[in-house]
């Protein structure tokens, strides 16, 4: 019931749990009261937070640090800072082991600063600067705002800047972004830091942010041309993410001969893959296996490309595409799935000795690299012994059926089954050059009452 409390905050959610903490007591009450002081605050009813968790600090004491810090959490958000100063006060030395103890310097110097005791804030955040709470966002966000209160804007601009980097995708670097502004230093940051912050974004999934990012650097003074078409590139790809990219608009991007004319070509193979045309998506690959060799972008492409084609079921150009990155660009984050992908599809073709070659060297290349990219390797040691293990089982058919026929061949001998001599003897020869004419343990293997080593008895011939 409490975390369906905490997950929906119905009313029949909140009337369940209030029902469960008045018809019970002792530690099952605090726990629901403490629920419900929980979801409150989720809801932003701070004062009913507070009066839920002062009934769970009532019931019972072992949650009693939870009861304390969400109450003062609440009285904060609340503007009601001298009760939540009194409930922080001495917090960690009252309880030491509470998981609260990181986060409540940054909470306190809060509340002292909206208080208007900023050296009672710097005192409170200096003294756990040696902790695990001073690597927290919020603790260095609350540090800069202490910085800003005593006047001491160049210590608050270097801390706001910090912050910004090293935590791009929190809520605290947007407010220290918004304080750099706000200061007039937002200029101060570099292209490079800058940049750094674009691709953050772009590996967090926030394409908007990144592609305004790239944007606003592409539209820098003083930059250097090859910054400022990878600016508008970086930009372009952001709207591809975002479906919003056109033919025309990557066509209008400067065709060079570097990262940024690779990573171009890319962006025009993946329109095309879009729109399901095949010859420019061959073309564009084509050509920058030519023009772009070394480039990771042509690896992405070719990965890209093995994917479409392993979806449309054409198993055969999909594994022309697994290899070529495979064999190519070995250290990239996709060689060794694409390399056992071609193995695979390979086996799925019936080329077995070509998979017997790829998943031979899927286990070579594997053996010297770290434990997260050999996550192929059981895979392909796995197939590799599936072909092993295939062959075999044609040798030992083939022999199984060299001496049945032998068997029999000598069982017709006798029964006047003169007419198939010539075969007989035609499979003698071929059994004397294979070398199975002896087989004594498949002999062996075969019942008596098996009915290939029975006497013919229904031939028209039989004398």
């Amino acid at each position: 019931m409490a975390q369906q409390l905490a997950n929906l905050r119905t009313p029949a959610a909140y009337s369940g749990v209030t029902s469960y903490a008045r018809s019970h007591k002792g530690e099952a009450s605090a726990a629901a009261y403490l629920a419900l002081g929980h979801a409150y605050m989720l809801d932003k009813r701070y004062a009913d937070a507070v009066s839920s968790l002062k009934q769970a600090k009532e019931a019972g004491d072992s949650l009693e640090d939870y009861d304390d810090f969400l109450a003062a959490k609440a009285y904060h958000e609340s503007d009601q800072e001298a009760q939540a100063e009194a409930l922080l006060k001495g917090f960690r030395a009252k309880y030491p082991d509470s998981i609260f103890v990181d986060e409540v310097p940054e909470l306190e110097a809060n509340v002292l600063l909206d208080l208007h005791d900023a050296a009672g804030a710097k005192r409170v955040l200096d003294a756990a600067a040696s902790d695990p709470a001073a690597g927290r966002a919020g603790y260095q966000l609350a540090a800069g705002l202490v910085a800003q209160a005593q006047n001491e804007n160049t210590e608050a601009l270097r801390i706001y800047k910090a912050l910004l980097l090293g935590f791009p995708l929190s809520t605290e670097a947007a407010i220290a972004r918004a304080k750099l502004s706000n200061l007039g230093a937002e200029d101060s940051l570099t292209s490079d830091e800058l940049r750094s912050l674009g691709d953050a974004y772009y590996r967090a999934g926030r394409y908007e942010d990144a592609g305004d990012q790239y944007r606003t650097l592409s539209r820098k003074a003083n930059l250097d041309e090859q910054s400022r078409n990878g600016f508008a590139v970086a930009a372009a790809a952001c709207d591809l993410k975002l479906k919003r990219l056109t033919e025309n608009q990557v066509q209008a991007l400067p065709d060079t001969r570097d990262e940024n004319g690779a990573r171009r070509a890319y962006l025009l193979m993946e329109l095309a893959r879009n729109r399901n045309d095949l010859d420019a998506q061959t073309q564009i690959v084509t050509r920058m296996e030519t023009d772009f060799p070394q480039s990771q972008w042509l690896a992405e492409a070719l990965f890209s490309s093995g994917n479409m084609y392993l979806l449309r079921k054409e198993y055969a150009r999909a594994a022309e595409y697994y290899a070529y990155l495979g064999d190519h660009f070995s250290s990239n984050k996709n060689g060794s799935a694409a390399h056992w992908r071609a193995g695979w599809l390979n086996y799925r073709l019936g080329n077995f000795k070509e998979a017997a070659r790829i998943f031979d060297e899927q286990i070579l290349n594997s053996r010297g690299l770290q434990r997260r990219r050999r996550r192929s390797t059981g895979g392909a040691a796995c197939m590799r012994r599936r072909i092993t293990t295939r062959r075999r089982r044609r040798r030992t058919t083939a022999r199984s059926c060299a001496c049945i026929n032998t068997s029999s061949t000598r069982r017709w001998r006798g029964n006047g089954l003169l007419r198939w001599a010539p075969q007989r003897r035609r499979r003698h020869r071929i059994l004397k050059r294979s070398r199975l004419r002896n087989c004594p343990i498949f002999l062996r293997a075969f019942p008596r009452t098996a009915l290939t080593l029975q006497k013919p008895s229904c031939w028209p011939t039989r004398g």
